[in-house]
């Protein structure tokens, strides 16, 4: 999580507000550019599953689903 958080940081997207009252905590505040990422990501997610709907019907969008869910599942048991 911190790796992510910090990439997220590096990127201009988050910033890290330490906690007034214990320096070990802190919050995270969504900086402008991180909320024009996160639309633009919402928007292109949106398009994504309006076409997968469009092509695969509503039973071909469960199967890849279901599909994705067991390939998750197979890694799940690998230590990488």
């Amino acid at each position: 999580m911190s790796h992510i958080l910090s990439a997220l940081e590096s990127q201009g997207y988050i910033k890290r507000v330490v906690n007034d009252k214990d320096a070990r905590g802190f919050k995270i505040e969504i900086k402008v550019e991180g909320k024009k990422k996160a639309m633009s990501l919402i928007k292109f997610y949106d398009r994504l599953q309006t076409l997968f709907e469009k092509n695969l019907g509503a039973q071909g969008c469960q199967k890849t689903v279901n599909g994705l869910r067991t390939i998750s599942e197979v890694f799940k048991k690998f230590d990488f």
